[in-house]
């Protein structure tokens, strides 16, 4: 048996821990979601999916509702870039490609979404916009 210790963190583990650290309006979520999963797999472990923490803890929950918003909570917007930028920081390529479906569609592929959230991006985000707003249309280096 491997020593815990010595063990590596996996990826959905790693951004369950960023998303329940970083963003505090999201910890319900997790273990609602935690118990949908037992219940739909009873002989698993309750284990989420990084794309499934991702979407419903985060994107549904926090980030749509900021970007959607007229009213502006610099406090979650920062919350929502430091955690971005702390997962493509990871130097995971899973979390990276979950990243970029999940979260970096989301603010270029939705009209006003990213010209919204750039003033908080941080370096991590704007390099993986900068790779990948080639793939959108109205996406230039002003934010629209």
């Amino acid at each position: 048996m491997a020593d815990d210790s010595m063990m590596v963190e996996d990826g959905d583990g790693f951004v369950r821990r960023c998303i329940w650290e970083i963003v505090p309006e999201s910890r319900d979520e997790i273990p609602r979601l935690e118990r949908e999963e037992l219940l739909l797999f009873g002989d698993g472990d309750g284990n989420v999916g990084m794309y499934t923490l991702i979407t419903y803890a985060f994107v549904y929950p926090v980030l749509q509702p900021f970007l959607a918003s007229e009213s502006t909570d610099e406090a979650v917007a920062q919350r929502c870039a430091r955690l971005i930028d702390a997962l493509l920081a990871s130097g995971r390529p899973s979390v990276r490609d979950m990243v970029s479906l999940r979260v970096t569609d989301e603010l270029l592929g939705c009209p006003g979404y990213w010209k919204r959230f750039r003033p908080y991006a941080g370096p991590h985000l704007l390099a993986e916009v900068e790779e990948r707003k080639v793939y959108y249309r109205d996406v230039d280096d002003e934010g629209v």
